[in-house]
């Protein structure tokens, strides 16, 4: 029996209590007398429905806890494949798909890739243009800074690249800081830390100079992460002091801590662990009419296709049309031609727009074209479908079906969690990956698939991976499974495959919907919350938050240190902006917010001091009390207080210590009269960081 968590772990007192108990934090000055008054009845009612939501959440089944995960926004987690990055050399062309093998392991490129014929000779952080900084890096190298003060970057090729080809930079950035830099879950939301601009050293009109790249992609972004930098170059790379350049410049600063990198390849290609069994492509009436249906795909090598025409109501096979296609390579890429032109035109004309997909071409491997057809519709309602050991194992979001009849059109099926939602001719399916089946409706819930003479259930998408077996150390994935056709081709693996994962257990996934109902992670209500969503904030290194009410009614101020941040580094303008972008979304909808960066005092401490004969350390041992009291100090969240009676009572408890005359602070910057309480100490805001600047205690021997 499925042991799973329990959900309902708080009762009705237990609610009621912690309710009340945080009412001086965020009650203002309202508390509850009896049993009878107003506000403590809304606190009873809101804690009864906590309750019974508790109760009603713990006796949720598995079937139905999938439906209940989209509310919440949570979505089911299937398969992952495992992924790591490869890196070409040679010449030649890699196709998308292209297969290769670590163990018994299948991993798949991501991408198509020209193999470029050159490899970077130096790296340079300098001003100018000398490529004798350092070396070229290799996976685990020494953390070279980059961009430190604003220089720019240099990368010195030994060959030129060529124009308009896609070239791919695969940069290792260091993050083996004390505090992580937190993972990005929604790059458009992100506001950037820095502005790049990539140059290469080229000719326009005759003439040298840097002239700007076209970047096509950047998951580092900016130097933050690891991750691939895909650009290409509009026209001749010209050579200069032996080497051919480009340069990345900041133009836009904003870096808690500089970028530092650890290793720089080209020729990188992101890999997967799965094993591509078919997969679709459409093609346009304008790439039909200009004869132009290009497509990379490694599996087409296999020479195993069906082609699928618009007819209008849906897709007919071309040979239905008597249509006869051919598939051949030319260069890097593979196209599609077709016979009877002019017929197809007429079809078109009457049944798909010029915009719309005129031909569907399903790609399919050797081991799974007879194994492509599922079967074929009964005109049963709830049909199920066991699928065959081909089909374990699957990647999901890879799979796709085609269903219906030729004469009147093969329609792609829409894949679903449920069909609770689904209408009556909604074509819908479900697939369960964990029992290997799929589930069509019943013309209630779903459509039946129609009963026919022609009528099959046709797999034209289909990806399987082995999760979590397929997390794999680097060097592991070392050759091709096809090695004659990359005779001049050679790669090594950079780092570690990693993000393979099984599919999600019913118990794993109660207790991530335990976290989510308990942690309220999206809303902002608590000043606990608050801390939690600014220590998370996507893409930065948060290293203290001290959130807190403000003086002014219904307004939170938050105060946030970054890593790197201090007395001389102040909190980029780009967190306070990123944050506060967050904040507003998560907050209730009255409450107004404020974030703003510590503002650091330094101190001075002066003082006299009679210490005993003997201690020759006796300096040291006092300006290690004087640092360690400063930093418990910092430790208090609201207004604070320096208190000269308590330091001088912990300064003579130290053994060298006789007798402490007296005790005083300066503060730079000098701080007006009223931050000085009766007894003259100095009092500080709960945004206000203190550091000791200088110690001007006179020490004394008797």
């Amino acid at each position: 029996m499925l042991n799973l968590p329990v959900l309902n772990d708080q009762d009705f007192e237990t609610i009621v209590d912690e309710a009340v108990s945080q009412l001086s934090l965020y009650g203002g000055a309202w508390r509850p007398t009896g049993g009878h008054e107003a506000g403590l009845t809304f606190i009873e009612l809101f804690a009864f429905l906590k309750e019974r939501l508790q109760i009603r959440a713990d006796i949720i089944g598995s079937k139905s806890l999938y439906k209940f995960l989209p509310m919440l926004g949570l979505a089911r987690q299937y398969a992952q494949c495992a992924e790591s990055v490869v890196c070409f050399n040679g010449n030649g062309y890699v196709p998308a798909g292209t297969k290769l093998l670590g163990g018994d392991l299948i991993f798949e490129t991501c991408e198509g890739l020209a193999v470029a014929d050159t490899e970077i000779k130096l790296l340079s952080a300098e001003d100018a243009p000398g490529y004798r900084a350092y070396a070229s890096l290799g996976s685990g190298g020494t953390p070279k800074r980059i961009f430190e003060n604003g220089k720019p970057f240099y990368i010195a090729f030994s060959n030129p690249l060529v124009p308009r080809a896609k070239i791919n930079l695969y940069a290792e950035v260091y993050d083996g800081y004390e505090i992580k830099r937190n993972p990005l879950t929604d790059r458009n939301e992100f506001i950037r830390l820095a502005e790049l601009k990539y140059e290469y050293y080229g000719n326009a009109d005759g003439k040298a100079g840097w002239r700007e790249i076209t970047v096509h992609r950047d998951e580092t972004v900016d130097f933050l992460y690891s991750g691939l930098i895909s650009f290409s170059i509009d026209g001749e790379h010209v050579r200069t002091d032996g080497v051919y350049p480009i340069r990345i410049t900041p133009v836009q600063y904003g870096y808690d801590v500089p970028p530092r990198i650890t290793g720089l390849y080209i020729n990188a290609v992101s890999v997967k662990q799965r094993d591509t069994k078919c997969e679709t492509f459409y093609f346009g009436y304008k790439a039909f009419d200009a004869n132009k249906m290009y497509f990379d795909s490694f599996l087409a090598t296999g020479k195993l296709f069906d082609l699928y025409i618009n007819g209008g109501n849906g897709w007919q096979p071309a040979d239905y049309r008597g249509i006869k296609f051919l598939v051949k390579q030319e260069g890097p890429l593979f196209r599609l031609a077709t016979s009877e032109r002019k017929k197809l035109r007429k079809i078109f004309a009457g049944a798909a727009g010029e915009n719309e997909n005129v031909f569907m071409l399903a790609v399919y491997s050797g081991d799974f074209y007879d194994k492509r057809v599922l079967g074929s519709s009964g005109g049963m309602a709830r049909q199920i479908y066991r699928l065959p050991d081909a089909y374990k194992n699957i990647v999901c979001d890879s799979f796709e079906l085609i269903c219906g009849e030729p004469d009147t059109g093969q329609r792609v099926w829409e894949k679903r969690e449920s069909l609770d939602s689904s209408g009556e001719e909604s074509e819908h399916y479900v697939l369960n990956p964990g029992s290997a089946s799929l589930i069509f409706g019943d013309n209630l819930y779903g459509k039946v698939p129609p009963m026919g003479r022609g009528n099959a259930i046709t797999v034209i998408s289909l990806k399987t991976t082995r999760a979590e077996k397929g997390n794999i150390k680097s060097g592991a994935i070392d050759s091709f499974l096809t090695p004659e056709l990359f005779a001049d081709i050679r790669f090594k693996q950079i780092n570690a495959a990693a993000g393979g994962r099984a599919a999600e257990t019913d118990r794993e996934a109660v207790i991530r919907f335990k976290k989510t109902f308990e942690s309220g992670a999206e809303r902002a209500v608590t000043l606990k919350d608050y801390e939690n969503i600014i220590k998370n904030a996507q893409g930065l290194m948060i290293s203290n938050v001290t959130v807190m009410p403000s003086e002014r009614e219904n307004t939170v101020t938050a105060v946030i240190d970054s890593f790197g941040s201090g007395f001389t580094n102040a909190v980029p303008d780009t967190y306070i902006e990123n944050i506060t972008k967050i904040l507003h979304k998560a907050k209730l909808l009255t409450t107004q917010i404020e974030v703003r960066r510590p503002k650091y005092v330094g101190l001075d401490i002066y003082g006299e001091i009679t210490v005993l004969n003997g201690f020759k350390n006796a300096k040291d041992l006092i300006q290690d009390c004087i640092e360690n009291y400063i930093s418990a100090f910092q430790a208090q969240k609201y207004v604070k207080t320096i208190n000269n009676i308590e330091l001088c009572g912990i300064l003579e408890r130290l053994p060298c210590c006789l007798a402490v005359k007296y005790i005083d602070w300066g503060a730079k910057p000098p701080r007006p009269s009223d931050t000085r309480n009766a007894s003259g100490d100095l009092t500080f805001m709960p945004y206000e960081k203190i550091y000791l600047n200088e110690n001007h205690i006179t020490i004394t021997v008797n």
